[in-house]
C-alpha cells in the first residue's frame, strides 16, 4: 500500500501557519523535537517551520539517520549547520568528550545555531562553530563572495538566487574539510553534510574523506565546472571512491560506512 498520498494530505493539514502558531504558544518557542528542544524564538523560524519541527518532518530523514547510525564516540564535522536543528540532535547524542564542528557560511544564522547547541549539549560534549564557506576553487583562507536572499535559509556562492527576492552579499573566508581536520587535530571522524549541491566539490577534491567512518549526506542535482551531476551521478561518484559502502538511503539522504581501516 502506497502511504505517500496520505502523508501528503496529513502534512497539508498539520504543517501550516495556524498549527505552528498554536505550538509556538503552547511551548513558548522551545519546541520538542525527539529528545531535543529547539529554540524557535527568532524571527527566522516561521510558524510553518515550527509545526514541521514539532511533527518531526523538518529534515526528517537526516535526523532519523543520525539517531539510528551516528556513533556517539567520534568527533563529528557538520557541513551546513544552518539554524542548529540537526546540530542539536548530533550534540545531544555525543559522549566521551567527542566534539562537534559546525560549519555554516551564513552569518545571519550563527546566533540561532549557537542557541540550539547550548540548549542541547551535554556537560562532556563540546562544539566549535566555523563561520566560513566550503570552497575548493581558491586556496584555504581566501575571501569568497557569498549571497543570502530575504529567506535567509537560502544562500549560495553565486548571485543567481531567486530574482524575486533581494539578495544580500557577504564576503567570507573559505574553508576545506582537510584544513578543519588539520587545524583541530581530528583523527577519525563522522560527517553530516547538507550543503545544497556544494557536496560535489567535497567529493571530488578532498581526500581526507578517507578518514571518515560514517557519512550522512543529503545529495542534490548540481553543477560543477560546467558539468551537471544528478543524484545518481553523485551516488556513483561516492561508490567510485572505493572506501564507502551505502547502508541506507531515503529520498536524497544517504548513509555510508567506511569499509576500510586507516
Amino acid at each position: 500500500m502506497n502511504l505517500l498520498p496520505l502523508k501528503i494530505k496529513v502534512s497539508k493539514i498539520l504543517l501550516n501557519e495556524f498549527v505552528g502558531r498554536i505550538i509556538s504558544y503552547k511551548y513558548k518557542n522551545l519546541i520538542p523535537f525527539w529528545n531535543c528542544k529547539i529554540d524557535c524564538s527568532s524571527s527566522t523560524f516561521t510558524n510553518k517551520m515550527k509545526a514541521s519541527i514539532y511533527f518531526r518532518a523538518y529534515e526528517g530523514a537526516e535526523v532519523r539517520f543520525i539517531r539510528k547510525y551516528l556513533p556517539t564516540h567520534n568527533d563529528v564535522i557538520e557541513l551546513g549547520a544552518s539554524l542548529g536543528i540537526v546540530s542539536a540532535h548530533i550534540i545531544e547524542k555525543l559522549e566521551n568528550n567527542a566534539r562537534l564542528f559546525c560549519v555554516e557560511a551564513n552569518p545571519m544564522l550563527i546566533k540561532d545555531l549557537e542557541r540550539n547547541l547550548k540548549l542541547n549539549k551535554k556537560e562532556n560534549s563540546n562544539y566549535v562553530i566555523i563561520n566560513q564557506v566550503l570552497d575548493y576553487s581558491l586556496p584555504y583562507g581566501s575571501i569568497v563572495n557569498f549571497y543570502a536572499n530575504s529567506e535567509i535559509l537560502v544562500s549560495s556562492k553565486t548571485s543567481n538566487l531567486d530574482e524575486k527576492k533581494s539578495s544580500k552579499k557577504f564576503t567570507i573566508k573559505n574553508t576545506q574539510l582537510s584544513e578543519i581536520i588539520n587545524q583541530y587535530k581530528i583523527a577519525k571522524y563522522n560527517l553530516v553534510c547538507d550543503i545544497e549541491g556544494a557536496e560535489i566539490e567535497l567529493l571530488i577534491n578532498d581526500r581526507t574523506l578517507i578518514y571518515c567512518e560514517y557519512m550522512i549526506i543529503e545529495l542534490h542535482d548540481t553543477k560543477y565546472l560546467d558539468q551537471s551531476y544528478s543524484i545518481k551521478d553523485l551516488l556513483n561518484l561516492i561508490d567510485s571512491l572505493g572506501f564507502f559502502k551505502l547502508i541506507d538511503l531515503y529520498g536524497q539522504v544517504a548513509v555510508y560506512r567506511n569499509i576500510k581501516t586507516y
